[in-house]
């Protein structure tokens, strides 16, 4: 906001194209940002309520922002995408140097999920091809009881030119990401219907608009140096202990899980529309389901599983070397049609391991 006061008094007749920023990032994305957040915090301070927030929670509009046909991986700190990263590194930081809570939690159109968390996202345009039945993504973030800490800004002033606002890589997270501010524990994602996606002629050919690359991709990153060669990677969630997923009929290439295996305590997945009374009904919705082969949408949902158990199966468990894994979530079984570890064995852990509900101990199949 500083930086949109001190064009406007220095440049006489600015207008947006002169800052090579559209309107929609000049006169809503930004202030909504600012003054939003800004009205809220002093609603809060004015009703001694700062410490008593635990969670947050952020919505955005269903379609999200319009953005130029143009989104590269990574973008200029002029254009609007970059200045969408730039203003939600701001509003964490502010928000995380007056409140402590220990759940945040963000409802956005994929796009602008990808602004919120500061991650690189590999699609390009605004609406993505194939994934118009998808208006929402959603991300949870949590702190375990037992591991809560003060979040580090705290009480202390941010400074917001200093703020690693933008990803260098794809995949990959910011410095500043929401998802680096705090040791999180416990993380959710839900991204919805894929089923528009099986009908798609290009789907070999385009990316998928998720940030679960840039989440599990920062568990073990790839250096990346500066030009005077200085190391740029960091660990953003060494503390990460429960990964839970939830879509439907996602594709497998986007659930490789080796990256998060080795320090995940629980992983819980959902694959398919769930059988109750709350479960989405686009499976019989003609519309929704348009033309899709569904024989093609159960061939993915069985290879992340098969894909999972052979991972498992290929771990090397030694006195030295036990996984942290104790229990695998799978919420489709009502939906299998033959169990995908049906022969497969698994060498688990001496602690108990839960697989779809059934206790497995050392050595059994």
């Amino acid at each position: 906001m500083a930086y949109f006061e001190k064009q406007e008094h220095e440049a006489e007749g600015t207008t947006v194209s002169s800052l090579q920023l559209s309107g929609n990032i000049m006169f809503s994305w930004v202030p909504q940002l600012h003054h939003g957040l800004s009205d809220f915090l002093r609603f809060a301070n004015a009703n001694d309520l700062e410490s008593k927030i635990e969670s947050f929670v952020v919505v955005t509009e269903p379609t999200g922002p319009t953005l130029s046909s143009e989104f590269d991986c990574f973008p200029r700190a002029e254009t609007d995408r970059g200045w969408r990263y730039r203003c939600s590194a701001a509003f964490w930081a502010h928000l995380l140097s007056t409140l402590d809570p220990t759940r945040i939690a963000i409802l956005a159109a994929p796009m602008d999920m990808a602004f919120l968390t500061n991650c690189a996202i590999g699609t390009r345009g605004p609406r993505d091809w194939a994934f118009g039945d998808i208006e929402f993504h959603i991300l949870d973030l949590r702190l375990d009881a037992g591991s809560i800490c003060p979040s580090p800004l705290l009480g202390k002033p941010v400074e917001y030119s200093t703020l690693d606002h933008t990803p260098r890589r794809f995949p990959g997270i910011a410095g500043t990401s929401v998802l680096s501010l705090r040791p999180w524990t416990q993380i959710t994602i839900n991204e919805g219907s894929f089923l528009p996606a099986y009908s798609s002629d290009e789907l070999g050919d385009r990316g998928l608009p998720s940030v679960i690359f840039s989440i599990k991709d920062s568990l073990t990153p790839r250096p990346t140096y500066t030009a005077s060669v200085q190391r740029l990677s960091h660990t953003p969630l060494p503390s990460l202990r429960k990964f839970s997923y939830i879509a439907i009929f996602p594709f497998s290439r986007n659930l490789d899980f080796r990256d998060l295996l080795p320090q995940l305590e629980e992983l819980d997945l959902q694959l398919a529309p769930a059988l109750s009374a709350h479960g989405s009904s686009i499976l019989s919705d003609p519309q929704r389901r348009g033309d899709v082969d569904l024989l093609d949408c159960w061939t993915e949902l069985e290879a992340v599983y098969e894909q999972l158990a052979a991972q498992l199966a290929r771990s090397r468990i030694t006195e030295q070397n036990v996984p942290s894994l104790k229990r695998v979530v799978c919420r489709d079984m009502n939906y299998m049609r033959q169990d995908p570890l049906g022969g497969t064995q698994i060498m688990c852990s001496p602690r108990p391991f839960l697989v779809y509900g059934r206790s497995w101990n050392r050595g059994r199949t």
